[in-house]
């Protein structure tokens, strides 16, 4: 991919991508939504990076988007670009951990099914 892009869409999602251009669409890596808000507290606005599409919806991360679609793309701003790739090195650490504890949770998952024993064997618990 080229670079890092703001990506503004005609139904008002501002998202922040690795993008490229072929013909008359876009192709984004890993976009992310950019979502605004007012922190409770002292009323300063925030903003944070979430998944445009997220798992388990898709297997991929790589989006085609029609140019009808889409209102404007310019290169994103270097905080922003900083941002986005943090948080996508977040995204990819949390999702290696929540693998590494879903594989942990099978197999202690099976260690407390019970075994298969006869009434008539001596290990039978009852």
């Amino acid at each position: 991919m080229n670079g890092v892009y703001y990506i503004r869409l005609k139904n008002g999602d501002q998202i922040v991508s690795k993008m490229e251009t072929s013909d008359d669409k876009i192709i984004m890596d890993h976009p992310l939504e950019i979502h605004m808000f007012s922190n409770i507290q002292s009323g300063k606005p925030m903003v944070n990076l979430l998944e445009w599409i997220t798992e388990p919806f898709v297997t991929t991360q790589i989006f085609e988007l029609s140019m009808n679609e889409v209102l404007i793309t310019v290169p994103a701003s270097e905080e922003l670009v900083n941002f986005y790739e943090n948080t996508i090195k977040r995204i990819v650490i949390f999702r290696e951990n929540k693998k590494v504890m879903n594989d942990e949770f099978d197999s202690l998952e099976s260690l407390d099914e019970p075994q298969h024993r006869s009434r008539n064997s001596k290990k039978y618990l009852n």
